[in-house]
């Protein structure tokens, strides 16, 4: 059998035998769908929302299609929804709320595909780990809460840090000098909209 190739700027799925033949077409249905997004074959799903692009995971095999295929449908939610970037990480949070919501309401319907919630939770938990992670004082391991910029103050012992931004490796925390405690109820009226 041929390789399957949309174009020079869409992705291509070799396919030597029948079990990625719904995958196939459903990569196809997509990209002839969503012309104005860019479709790249990468290591993981991502939504890029500077060069317009959804990077998916190729098919593995024949068990695990409506899976990948549910992941991108979760990262072209980003881009149907304009998100690009967020000032707090529960912004974050809730963009990917957001996405999971489209996916099940609309994207998974459009494609036939059955929705498992599960996958969803699954990778909403990672966040929430990851979240709770870079709120935890690098001191006294108490949680702090993010300020506007990023930094995170810790409400027991004062101590400030601010976590790096990668939400894959591990998380590093820089520490920064003990601060009085001020509370910008602004900012907590802004994450509850």
């Amino acid at each position: 059998m041929e390789d399957f190739i949309i174009s020079k700027s869409s992705p291509s799925i070799s396919c030597s035998d029948g079990g990625c033949k719904k995958f196939e077409r459903f990569i196809k249905n997509v990209y002839n769908d969503f012309t104005d997004v860019k479709f790249i074959e990468a290591e993981a799903c991502y939504w890029n929302p500077y060069e317009n692009e959804v990077g998916f995971v190729a098919l593995v095999d024949d068990r695990n299609w409506q899976v990948l295929a549910i992941l991108l449908l979760h990262e072209l939610a980003h881009a149907k929804l304009g998100h690009k970037e967020y000032d707090f990480d529960m912004e974050l949070i809730d963009m990917e709320v957001e996405a999971w919501g489209l996916v099940e309401d609309e994207l998974a319907q459009m494609y036939n595909l059955d929705f498992d919630r599960q996958i969803a939770q699954q990778r909403l938990d990672t966040y929430q780990a990851w979240l709770l992670e870079r709120s935890k004082c690098p001191s006294c391991d108490a949680y702090g809460y993010q300020q506007p910029d990023f930094e995170y103050l810790c409400l027991q012992c004062r101590k400030a840090w601010k976590p790096n931004d990668n939400r894959f490796k591990h998380i590093r925390k820089k520490e920064s000098e003990a601060k009085p405690i001020f509370c910008d109820f602004g900012a907590f009226d802004k994450l509850l909209k």
